[in-house]
């Protein structure tokens, strides 16, 4: 029978008295058209009157589009898995490679490797092969597949460098990952992987805009559950807990198994500090006991970038000094032995966090200095600033006056990105400490010209944020977080924080002076 479209096809198919062969055909036809729905191809798997190759045609369809579905990795993994079954050799390895990805849901990466040895053996098509080779560079233990380098273009070869990017965007070489990003948008659209573009971004400290870029609506994973986690990322950095809170469960972290695993780890990590940053430890060592469970249960210590830095410090607050010892140990081995940069920055961080634990403060400083200087090369400013932060919180328990001056820059780089609540504690570090410095220039061109602080209490208020939400996000008193409202009312001219919001948001709108 001829091709047609979904909706001619459909017709087809709801014709009751068809011959099975044609039926057969119909389905098949419809399985490999654009625009199929999931509805329908869900019926043709439950439709008793298909053959095998029909029905397997029918579950790779569904299957290829659940796993990209948030909160359908597994019926989209198990419908891919019984797809191979009913197909020949050939279409049975497109699910195959499917089934390799080891970033979906929580099955150890052996088990999808398994399922790219056997597409590997099966399939002939380059594009496919090359597919299934780019999934191995998730564990940062291989070279980047020769296939994904000399195969001929095309829009299928696409997701082979998209699989790459994500890897090298993750190992800590977000250079190759942009210019893998690029072919990719070359070979298929210019909207390919843009959650991974918002990750990058993220990394290279390119925050103007995006967090309105991360909040546009995206409905497929992975770019989906990354947008979730920059968003939740930028929230943290503000000291907007609630924000981020509505945010983390979007990255799956509630539930990994319908997830992808690096940015469920990812997450988890974020939100392991955000809670040690409000002295939560029991909610950081909840979440931390979970993040280690899941990097357990995948085993790829190509994804600990992100999750050991975090889990470490959290057990260590918790007490559990022996398991921050041994987890931190484990990455120092494994990272000398693979090409990413990121892990060796996260294995001197979780290194160094074990010694400021045990009072060694000198070797403390020697490793978060070293972390500093490897998330420099690169070029993640707002991880350089983190672990820079943390050098001068070395070096002053150390007696160091001159860290104080470091601490001035370190907050300057945080003010610049647009991490308030990383610049206010370090300024709460300088007032602790007796250090009365201004941080942030500022023209008093009249009375009514308002302060920089008096601008992130503003902000803060434009937000619809409590005087003790404030006072958390900025790292000061209530009586103090007072003041500053009454302040601003004043040179505002207004009576009300309702007026106030008004007043900001008004000047936030383009073209506003």
């Amino acid at each position: 029978m001829a091709s047609g479209s979904a909706s001619a096809l459909t017709a087809v198919l709801d014709e009751p008295a068809l011959p099975p062969d044609v039926r057969d055909r119909a389905a098949i036809q419809y399985a490999r058209v654009p625009h199929r729905s999931p509805d329908r191809l869900a019926d043709l798997v439950r439709d008793d009157r298909l053959g095998a190759e029909a029905r397997g045609e029918a579950r790779l369809a569904l299957g290829t589009m659940l796993v990209r579905r948030p909160g359908s990795v597994v019926a989209g993994q198990t419908e891919l898995a019984l797809a191979v079954a009913d197909l020949g050799e050939a279409r049975a390895a497109r699910a195959m490679a499917v089934l390799a990805d080891p970033s979906l849901g929580t099955r150890p990466v052996a088990d999808h490797r398994e399922w790219a040895e056997k597409a590997l053996r099966v399939s002939d098509d380059p594009a496919l092969l090359a597919a299934v080779r780019a999934t191995l560079v998730h564990t940062a233990d291989h070279e980047l597949p020769e296939l994904v380098r000399r195969s001929p273009g095309g829009p299928r070869l696409a997701d082979a460098h998209l699989t790459v990017a994500r890897a090298l965007c993750s190992a800590g070489h977000p250079g190759r990952a942009r210019a893998h990003l690029r072919t990719a948008r070359t070979l298929s659209h210019e909207n390919a992987g843009v959650g991974l573009e918002l990750l990058l971004d993220w990394c290279t400290g390119r925050w103007t805009g995006l967090a309105e870029r991360a909040e546009a609506r995206l409905d497929t994973l992975p770019d989906a559950a990354e947008a979730a986690l920059v968003r939740a990322r930028l929230a943290v950095a503000a000291g907007e807990w609630a924000t981020a809170e509505t945010w983390f469960p979007r990255t799956g972290v509630d539930t990994p198994e319908e997830a992808v695993t690096p940015v469920v780890l990812a997450a988890c990590a974020c939100r392991i500090r955000s809670s040690l940053d409000r002295d939560d430890l029991a909610a950081a060592e909840v979440t931390a006991d979970r993040a280690a469970d899941l990097f357990r249960r995948k085993e790829n210590w190509a994804w600990a970038t992100d999750v050991v830095p975090a889990v470490v410090p959290a057990w260590l607050r918790a007490g559990r000094r022996t398991e921050a010892y041994d987890l931190a140990c484990e990455l120092a081995a494994v990272a000398a032995h693979l090409d990413a940069p990121a892990l060796i920055v996260a294995s001197h961080a979780a290194t160094a966090a074990v010694c400021a634990a045990e009072g060694a403060h000198e070797r403390a400083l020697d490793h978060w200095d070293r972390a500093r200087q490897h998330a420099a090369r690169i070029g993640a400013p707002y991880l350089a600033a983190g672990h820079a932060e943390n050098t001068v919180r070395a070096r002053l328990h150390l007696g160091d006056p001159a860290a104080a001056d470091t601490l001035l820059d370190v907050i300057a780089q945080y003010d610049e990105l647009g991490a308030t609540r990383d610049a206010n504690r370090g300024r709460l570090l300088l007032r602790t400490h007796g250090i009365a410095t201004h941080t942030r220039r500022w023209r008093r061109d009249g009375p009514r010209v308002l302060s920089p602080r008096e601008r992130d209490v503003a902000d803060l208020l434009s937000r619809d944020r409590s005087n003790q939400e404030i006072a958390d996000t900025l790292l000061l008193s209530c009586r103090t977080v007072e003041h500053h409202v009454a302040s601003v009312l004043r040179k505002l001219g207004v009576k009300s924080r309702r007026e106030v919001a008004l007043r900001v948001r008004h000047a936030r709108q383009p073209g506003t002076q």
